[in-house]
């Protein structure tokens, strides 16, 4: 996601494309609640002007039969009861929904193609390129179709705007909070400071659900942090303010 994040943002040292182009991010981790109860979870939701959006789902694997035949039946109506968007539901003239994954992960994408029948566009990055794999769909949006037709970048992918999931290893999330604290001493923070520490303004992108999600983890993990008696510092929660002390 760190790479999509990126091409939406203006930044003097990697491509924008998305930027340049009006697309702007919007939410990360929208939930679409479909006519049969269903619900569809892409990754990232971009919105352009008054009239686009895109979903995209970024892959480590494979493409799943069943989360790709959700996929496909999203309809305006759906994306209008689901209230995800800041957009005029009756001004979107089209949505895109697009598979995104890394070149070593290549094969495991492209095969649902042959297999399943998979519509979408699979959007591939490689080592020092951005583009959409032939084989696959193009974008309903003609201006989609051509920022992928190949993006090409000399500097390596900034991978600091999204620090971890609320799915990581606890290794990883606590790395990322340590690392916040170094050469801090009594320091004092909420979860909701903390998570905009480590987030900036992008936690106000998230959807409510994965926030919560994020400071449940973060939660459970400073709360191991304060009895774990091989923690080279010490952590306490202020009770009467509601605030941790570190």
């Amino acid at each position: 996601m760190n790479c999509l994040v990126a091409l939406s943002s203006k930044s003097p040292d990697f491509p924008s494309p998305l930027y340049d182009n009006g697309f702007q991010l919007e939410t990360i981790e929208p939930r679409v609640l479909l006519r049969n109860s269903q619900e569809a979870r892409p990754d990232i939701q971009f919105k352009k002007n008054d009239d686009q959006l895109a979903f995209f789902e970024c892959k480590a694997g494979a493409c799943k039969k069943q989360q790709m035949e959700t996929y496909m039946k999203i309809t305006i109506d759906d994306l209008r009861n689901s209230k995800i968007t800041s957009l005029p539901i009756s001004e979107i003239s089209l949505f895109d929904i697009v598979y995104f994954g890394t070149e070593q992960k290549k094969e495991k994408l492209t095969t649902s193609i042959d297999e399943y029948g998979n519509p979408f566009p699979i959007v591939i990055l490689e080592d020092n390129r951005i583009a959409r794999d032939v084989r696959s769909g193009n974008f309903k949006s003609q201006t989609l179709n051509g920022i992928f037709s190949e993006i090409v970048f000399k500097t390596p992918v900034p991978l600091s705007y999204i620090p971890f999931s609320a799915s990581d290893d606890d290794e990883v999330i606590l790395s990322c909070i340590l690392w916040k604290f170094l050469g801090i001493a009594n320091r004092t923070f909420t979860l909701n400071e903390l998570l905009y520490d480590l987030f900036g303004n992008l936690i106000h992108h998230y959807d409510a659900k994965e926030k919560d999600a994020l400071k449940s983890r973060i939660g459970h993990l400073l709360s191991d942090i304060m009895v774990d008696p091989d923690f080279p510092a010490t952590l306490v929660f202020d009770k009467r303010t509601s605030k941790y002390v570190f």
